[in-house]
């Protein structure tokens, strides 16, 4: 996966840096040390270096989430994914020996104005193993507390200081096998009874409504949400769900059209439509939905 990170970043740069410096500058992911560059790579380079990697615990969590399966009555249930954080170390390196140090912070100044536009990357450029990944990569730029020590670190790479940009990627990491062939309950009649009367046909077909609450900007779960459904469907439903860690559910649902409500502090209101369906066989269909939450 790593790779495809690199791959990724090449992508995102080579498609939103100016088309005069792409077609001059070479990237490298090569260290920057005193034998900058190698041979494989002619000045005026970028060079994004990737010096640290480790788990980010700040959304580490044990739940699992399920996934129908095509039989309607199996599910898979999957570990949430590790989230693991990609430190770079980008630097420009000029090939002019008249100004070198004017050009390499032009250099520097272009990919600062496109990273910074991209707290989360586009699903577009993403490569490899990364394309379809859910939530996208999370980046922060700038941080204040990288690479504390700096001289040590230049002294241990053998060369002379220079300007960089700490650049680091969050990606999830689906690292456990999946549980398949877990069997759904198809039967929980008491409950359709007390919720929406002695009707037969709700009795049979039932729904269920899944999902997580997460931070639009940072794509990290919001704790301590109460998630609200609503519907006309027969009886009037209004209740809610909490979600202590970001995820919700609801079973022994008609199927027909929902309206979920999320309102805490500091974040705006939302309301999210859903529509679930049952099949003929009256097995259960599960929705999964992600509300995504704007802070103030």
């Amino acid at each position: 996966m790593i790779d495809d990170i690199d791959r990724t970043i090449n992508a995102l740069l080579a498609r939103d840096l100016p088309a005069d410096l792409v077609s001059q500058v070479k990237i490298s992911f090569a260290a920057p040390d005193s034998h900058f560059p190698p041979q494989s790579v002619t000045l005026p380079a970028i060079d994004i270096f990737l010096y640290d990697i480790r788990e980010n615990l700040e959304v580490r969590s044990s739940e699992r989430m399920l996934s129908r399966q095509t039989s309607n009555t199996q599910t898979s249930l999957q570990k949430l994914p590790v989230h693991v954080s990609y430190s770079y170390l980008i630097t420009a390196w000029s090939g002019s020996t008249s100004s070198p140090d004017q050009d390499e912070h032009r250099l520097l100044g272009a990919v600062l104005q496109v990273l910074l536009r991209y707290r989360t990357l586009p699903s577009e450029i993403l490569q490899g193993k990364l394309a379809n990944l859910t939530p996208l990569p999370k980046a922060d730029i700038i941080q204040s507390d990288a690479l504390q020590g700096r001289g040590d670190y230049w002294q241990s790479l053998g060369g002379r200081p220079k300007a960089f940009i700490n650049y680091m990627l969050t990606v999830p990491m689906y690292a456990f096998q999946p549980i398949t062939n877990v069997p759904l309950v198809t039967d929980v009649q008491a409950g359709l009874q007390n919720t929406f009367g002695s009707n037969s046909e709700a009795t049979r077909h039932q729904v269920a409504i899944a999902g997580s609450v997460y931070n639009a900007k940072t794509n990290s779960m919001v704790s301590g949400a109460s998630v609200n459904i609503s519907s006309t469907l027969n009886n009037f439903i209004n209740y809610s769900a909490a979600a202590p860690d970001g995820y919700f559910h609801f079973v022994g649902l008609q199927p027909g059209a929902y309206t979920l409500m999320v309102n805490i502090p500091n974040y705006n209101v939302l309301q999210q439509s859903v529509v679930v369906t049952a099949d003929a066989q009256g097995n259960i269909d599960m929705k999964q939905v992600n509300l995504s939450l704007t802070p103030l």
